[in-house]
């Protein structure tokens, strides 16, 4: 081949086969690899769009829910054909996360496979229709066109290359990662049920969790690029983030871990032409150990908190309820009920609360569960659900636009389009990005996420002066 391939005419590159998402030429095995994946994930929501609106017409459900439904099986099946080049793009990463919280759940609390009381057919129909509103607006900001103004690659660098992993800069990362365990432990910064009893708690949280996550991040993503050994002692450092989680009270810090560390293995890129992916079995590792480091923040939230701890009813049930939880729907239909009919703006809430200084998340919990502003509990809106209570219809659609948009621009950042190469502190920061949309979808969405979003970026900008190579 005479021609680098790089600099072949688009058309004939097309023609041997597509592009993958940093515009690449796919090879013969990852072209399958990803057309497979594309193909069972499509004929999967077929299959649960057939299984689902079955069961509504069974029912004799109302016709607003079965459209409504029908609505959002459509914007999700366009939405996954989009991203069928790259299932973790934006909008389909949206898709399947919003699936999780509220799409699949749905159907089964219809159906009485999930035991909820006060879901009726009247409140799931606002709820599938608030979620389109945010799926609309999420996919519409998400086709902004990428342009080299882009912020988020100015403030990652692109085109820089990474100072590389060894043991030494491991056994540092990991006597960093217990000194901040045992910080976060002695003055309870994030620990379940305990209030931190020292000033700026919030961004010394930031600092002693999500600092050291961004670097376990960086050494995994890095790691994947030199050898295997690297790779598991990258897998080594989240899973002791895993068991920090789970020493102080968090039963599922071990899922968010897989989540993150799956992203780095998805988006592998090759230093050189021979060298070697590695599979994604290797995750394998963080779900044996699962079981046993939920078991571990069950224990310790138990003897904290009371209650009797979900493993002492059977692994089964325990699992049963991950699969089946509906946090997501049911945070959503709270704030519904309480305002009654949709409405476009809510007649502009965000304005009183904003003079009251206290946010929806804030103003759901008091009105609608009872919290007392002196108790340290929160229930939540669900991520629409806050911006609904805000602004209504078009807060959700305007805020999800937004969002979207944010997201593409993150995820063009991961790769420098003149060389087709990946950059890690990219990967690092899109993990986190994927991470935050259980937040933003089925928790909340609100200044704390921007918060988050912002404290993170600014630790990778600060990090790269200390990563990158220095040029020769």
């Amino acid at each position: 081949m005479t021609t680098p391939e790089l600099l072949r005419p688009v058309d004939e590159l097309n023609s041997l086969s597509p592009p993958d998402w940093s515009g690449r030429r796919l090879g013969p095995a990852s072209l399958l690899l990803r057309h497979g994946i594309n193909n069972v994930l499509l004929a999967g929501w077929a299959v649960w769009g057939i299984f689902s609106l079955m069961l509504f017409v069974s029912l004799g459900y109302s016709d607003d829910l079965l459209v409504s439904y029908v609505l959002y099986l459509f914007l999700g099946a366009v939405g996954l054909w989009g991203a069928r080049r790259d299932l973790l793009a934006p909008t389909g990463a949206f898709i399947l996360v919003a699936f999780s919280g509220f799409g699949m759940n749905i159907p089964l609390i219809a159906g009485g496979y999930i035991q909820l009381d006060g879901l009726d057919s009247s409140t799931l129909t606002k709820v599938m229709y608030i979620l389109s509103c945010a799926h609309v607006g999420f996919m519409l900001g998400g086709l902004l066109p990428n342009t080299k103004f882009n912020p988020i690659r100015k403030i990652i660098e692109v085109d820089c290359s990474m100072r590389e992993t060894s043991v030494k800069v491991f056994a540092i990362l990991m006597l960093g990662l217990v000194g901040a365990a045992a910080v976060r432990k002695t003055f309870h910064l994030g620990e379940a049920g305990i209030q931190p009893d020292i000033p700026y708690a919030g961004v010394l949280q930031y600092l002693l969790y999500q600092g050291p996550l961004v670097m376990s991040v960086w050494f995994l993503a890095q790691g994947l690029v030199q050898k295997r050994s690297h790779a598991l002692l990258g897998l080594s450092l989240l899973i002791g983030l895993a068991v920090t989680q789970a020493i102080l009270g968090w039963r599922g810090g071990i899922l968010y871990v897989l989540i993150i560390a799956a992203v780095p293995f998805w988006y592998q890129f090759k230093r050189v032409e021979m060298q070697k992916r590695y599979s994604m079995g290797w995750l394998m590792i963080l779900i044996v150990l699962s079981s046993s480091i939920i078991q571990l923040g069950n224990g310790v939230r138990t003897e904290r908190l009371g209650g009797e701890s979900a493993f002492t009813k059977g692994n089964e049930e325990f699992i049963e309820k991950i699969l089946l939880r509906a946090q997501g729907t049911t945070r959503l239909a709270e704030v519904i009920k309480h305002f009654g009919e949709l409405s476009f703006t809510n007649g502009f809430l965000l304005e009183k609360l904003y003079v009251k200084d206290i946010s929806a998340t804030v103003y759901i919990d008091r009105a609608v569960y009872g919290v007392k502003p002196t108790q340290s509990h929160s229930v939540g809106t669900s991520g629409p659900g806050g911006m609904y209570t805000a602004c209504g219809l078009l807060g959700v659609f305007g805020s999800y636009f937004l969002l979207g948009g944010f997201y593409r621009w993150s995820y063009f950042a991961m790769t420098n389009h003149e060389t087709c190469n990946v950059n890690v502190l990219g990967v690092v920061w899109y993990a986190f990005l994927i991470y935050m949309l259980f937040e933003v979808l089925n928790e909340n969405f609100g200044v704390n996420a921007l918060k988050m979003y912002f404290a993170v970026l600014a630790q990778i900008y600060t990090l790269k002066f200390l990563l990158k190579k220095k040029k020769l």
